[in-house]
């Protein structure tokens, strides 16, 4: 990424933004090390934890606590990456929103001098308190969303328990 920004001309960096450029930086690197994180110590072992449960339950009880075990785990994947697509829109508004506020800081505290010379302190304050309202209108919607999300992947995993409770209750009796 570093390389990258180097090479670009010199048009794109008379007019960047030092403190969005910045935030982008870090934010990119803390997400690739997320997704990999992610992908080695979640995914694949979550995967087959899945498959050894399903055939477990399939060869111990019957095929149908498995497809049971397999459809709510279905629904709640197919539920999760719905949800997650709709909730992206508001967390680009979130990130864009943080990158404006860091970056309308930032180039205040470069040009500290033209801001005291010309006694535009309080304008400044004035458009970083209205950055950070923006960033701060967008968390929350991105905090009712993953609330929204939380929500629906309990109760779809709620009913996939009950249903097992209810087979194995039918069993029983």
């Amino acid at each position: 990424m570093f390389e990258h920004l180097l090479a670009l001309d010199l048009r794109f960096h008379l007019g960047r933004r030092t403190g969005e450029v910045s935030r982008v930086l870090d934010r990119g690197s803390r997400s690739i090390n997320f997704v990999l994180s992610a992908m080695v110590f979640n995914v694949v072992p979550t995967i087959l934890e899945i498959g050894l449960v399903s055939a477990i339950l399939g060869w111990s009880f019957g095929p149908s606590y498995a497809g049971v075990v397999v459809g709510t785990l279905a629904a709640y994947t197919a539920f999760t990456i719905g949800v997650t697509q709709w909730r992206t829109q508001f967390r680009k508004d979130m990130n864009r929103m943080e990158n404006q506020a860091s970056s309308r800081a930032v180039d205040a505290l470069i040009n500290y001098e033209t801001i005291k010379y010309f006694g535009n302190e309080g304008h400044e304050a004035k458009e970083y308190d209205a950055k950070l309202g923006g960033y701060q209108e967008a968390w929350l919607r991105t905090q009712t969303s993953l609330s929204f999300l939380n929500f629906g992947q309990n109760a779809i995993f709620s009913v996939g328990l009950s249903s097992v409770m209810l087979m194995a209750a039918n069993g029983i009796i």
